[in-house]
């Protein structure tokens, strides 16, 4: 069981409820076109990272879950068959934001972005990055900058570092992830 020790004992609900109690008012959501590379890897990063929720979009329902290690246990996964049900299922809770390198559109710099409170970012599928109307709908691109050879990193490595760059400079530093209940 990868957890804390101090939810060692506790069932799967405690977990979860617990974990739900402390997290962030924060979401992070994938498209899905032509498979779900990645996504587990990005359910594991959204729940180490406290994120409230994650919405998988399009595609098939169903993904390989091996590598959340068994995080989908304690994190709410959404599945949202189109970006239309996707965009109207967060519109009360959330601000859109997208996470993107392979667009020509104005974008802000993920070092220095100014978190909106209550954000969804939003992730592409490998290689193939976001559709358009999805970034049309979002209220900000942000990238990340590369310093080095290579134009990207891998998608879940790029969420993972937004969603920590979140916790660092959001006013959601609630620190409570690996306290003990």
């Amino acid at each position: 069981m990868n957890v804390h020790n101090h939810y060692k004992n506790l069932a799967v609900d405690e977990i979860a409820a617990d974990y739900l109690a402390k997290a962030a008012p924060a979401a992070v959501a994938m498209s899905h076109v032509s498979s779900d590379f990645n996504f587990a890897s990005v359910v594991r990063n959204a729940n180490f990272f406290g994120f409230r929720e994650v919405f998988y979009i399009g595609g098939g329902k169903k993904w390989d879950r091996r590598g959340a290690v068994g995080t989908h246990h304690y994190i709410p996964i959404h599945y949202c068959a189109t970006f239309e049900e996707f965009f109207a299922r967060i519109s009360l809770n959330y601000i859109p934001i997208a996470l993107e390198n392979n667009v020509a559109v104005p974008m802000e710099n993920l070092f220095t972005f100014n978190w909106p409170k209550n954000p969804c970012l939003i992730v592409g599928e490998e290689m193939l990055g976001l559709d358009i109307c999805v970034l049309k709908q979002c209220q900000t691109v942000v990238t990340i900058p590369a310093f080095g050879t290579v134009r990207s990193i891998n998608v879940s490595t790029a969420a993972g570092l937004a969603m920590g760059m979140y916790r660092q400079n959001s006013s959601n530093l609630l620190d409570t992830a690996n306290r003990p209940l």
